[in-house]
Formats: C-alpha cells, structure tokens, sequence
C-alpha cells in the first residue's frame, strides 16, 4: 500500500531494510501504513546521525531542521515547502556514506512529512513525540562524540542504556499508543506497559550494537564499554520485552506477530553474537515459522521463549547484581531533559531499569 501523495513506503522499507520491510507487510490496515511511515522518520534520523558530515555544524543544523518540521507537521500549520527544501538540500551537500537507498529516502522526505501530517491527530501525537525525543538524544550524543574529537564512547552500562533509549527504547513508545489507538478504535481497552514497550525497543537495540560492536568500532564509536554487562542486560530487557508481546491481544495477531519475529530473531541471534558469527538463512527461516505457528498459544511462546532464553540466563545469572549496581548509577534528570514523551518518571525508570529515581 502506497501513501495518497505518492509516498512508496514498501518500496523504502525494502530498500533500507529488508527484515523490517518482511515483518511490517504482515501488519493489517492501518497498522501496516503507521508504523512503516514511523520506522522511514526514524530511518532519516538513523541517516543523520550515522552520515560523515563534511561539517559539524550542519549535522546539528539538520537535526534542528528535523525537529522543527516534524513539530510543525503535528501543529496546525502547514509544512513551509522551503524548510523541507533546506533540510534535504543539506543532507545532499554536506553528508556523505549514504548510501543510495537512504538517499532516495532523504530526498523523498517532503512525502513522508506530509504524510506524517496526513495522519489523524491521535496517531500523529503518538508518533511526533517519541521521534522528537529520538532526535533530540541522538543529537545529544553527537555532541558529545563531537566534544571527544569525533569518536563516540558510551562509558558504561547506564550510558548504554540512555543511548538506547533514546535510539531505539522510544520506539516501543510509538509502538504502544498505536496499539492502544487500534484497540479503541475495535471498542477496546488495550493497557499493555509503558515500561515494557520501552524495553522491548532496548532489547532490540543492544542486539544490534552488541553485533555491530567490530564495526562501530572501526568507525571510532565504542558502544559496548563490557560485552558481558550489555549481553546481561539484554536478556534482563528481554524478559520484560517478551512480557509485551504477550500483553498484544489476539484480535491483533498480526501486531503480535510483526513484535515476535523481531523479538525471537533478536534472542536467537545472541548466541551466534557471543561466537563472532552470524545467524545462518536456514535457522532463521525455520525459527519465523516457528513463531508463527506459535503466535497463537501463549503456552507455546512461553516454552519458545524459556528454552532460549535459561541457558543465558544461568551462564549470567551470578553477574546480575554487579550489572544493577552500574545502572542504578544514572538519575532520571539525565532523561527528563531530552525526552518529550508522555512517560512518567517511573516508566522511565521501570523502562531502562533504573534502581532510583
């Protein structure tokens, strides 16, 4: 399904990413059109902060430039054609290692804009906060790697956990208020934790930089300040993640499903992580089979999830305490000033397991 204005939202996701195009074409209507408008604004933020900038400051002016139109698509003012203009025209002069699905992407950013304002305001307010705040950490982070000469180093597992938090945690966000969205609309109350949908998105986030640790760290960003720590975290999201996915009632199997198949590829990836290898096609096709056999049966994704996850967590389980004692380290003041999101400080805490507020 493409956007009215022309948008080919499927056609991105393909281009930019093939596992997520495969699990969101699962989604039914309006889902399907939400959430894949929603990953395309993360992707642009993705592009920005992971581009070479010839110069620093126009990495930062792009950001602002972001943000300002993505507020102005929420308001009821009209997107100024020429701030959209800027802003790709940037990306385009000043950005390079792009490559050229993401900048197919950028230069079609206008579409999704507009398309973002095209929403109805109840999913347009669940999405526009959570990005902002993406954009506003991402940003954060930038500096500060900027500050240290260019490379970014994440110093601990508390910094861990507010990167991914703002990278990926305010995902689970947008994911949560457009279920609780599509509930209302089918007459239902849907409730499922804040907290847990936040950490639902760490959990994803920690696989990818944990698997991506050798190159990031070519590309000068250490984020991965113990490799043990991060792994242990992971699973500890990954307990509070897969307790989302079962929160997803069974009128929204699709949605259940479109969250299992990342959740589970995640989980199984950990292992080939921890040997430097990667997972292999067969054992993938297989386990998304699996899961979609099992979507169905709490029972069966329960016992899926334990024979994954309890040989990890007995290998990691006497390092745990250590690992709560690091995070137990940040305070919420270091969130609250980026964050725009509807959380309270609570959910926040619950969300990036922090011992205190």
């Amino acid at each position: 399904m493409s956007a009215t204005n022309g948008l080919d939202i499927p056609g991105h996701l393909q281009a930019v990413s093939r596992s997520f195009a495969f699990c969101i074409a699962r989604l039914e209507a309006p889902l399907k059109h939400q959430v894949g408008l929603a990953y395309l604004l993360c992707r642009i933020l993705d592009t920005i902060e992971d581009a070479t900038w010839i110069h620093a400051g126009a990495q930062l002016q792009s950001f602002e430039a972001f943000i300002e139109i993505v507020q102005c698509a929420g308001s009821s003012h009209d997107i100024v054609p020429a701030h959209s203009s800027a802003f790709v025209q940037a990306v385009q002069s000043e950005a390079s290692n792009i490559s050229a699905a993401e900048l197919k992407l950028v230069l079609d950013a206008h579409l999704v804009f507009e398309c973002l304002q095209g929403l109805s305001p109840d999913v347009r307010d669940v999405i526009i906060s959570p990005v902002i705040s993406m954009a506003q950490g991402m940003r954060s982070y930038v500096v500060r790697s900027r500050d240290a000469g260019g490379r970014l180093v994440l110093r601990d597992l508390a910094d861990v956990n507010r990167y991914c938090f703002f990278v990926a945690g305010v995902v689970g966000e947008i994911l949560n208020g457009l279920l609780r969205i599509a509930g209302l609309n089918r007459g239902l109350i849907i409730q499922p934790s804040l907290a847990d949908g936040f950490r639902f998105g760490l959990f994803l986030q920690k696989v990818n930089i944990l698997k991506d640790r050798l190159g990031d760290l070519r590309d000068g960003r250490d984020l991965v300040p113990d490799v043990s720590l991060v792994f242990q975290s992971a699973l500890d999201d990954a307990t509070s993640a897969f307790r989302y996915i079962l929160a997803i009632p069974p009128q929204f199997e699709s949605y259940r499903l479109f969250c299992a198949w990342s959740f589970f590829l995640g989980l199984a990836s950990l292992p080939h992580i921890w040997r430097e290898e990667k997972i292999g096609r067969l054992e993938t096709v297989a386990l998304l089979a699996q899961v979609e056999l099992a979507i169905r049966s709490e029972q069966r994704l329960t016992r899926m999830f334990d024979h994954k996850l309890e040989p990890w967590m007995k290998e990691f389980r006497q390092g745990f305490q250590g690992a709560a004692k690091d995070v137990a380290a940040a305070s919420i003041e270091t969130y609250r000033e980026l964050y725009v999101g509807r959380a309270c400080d609570s959910e926040i805490a619950a969300g990036v397991n922090l011992a205190h507020i």
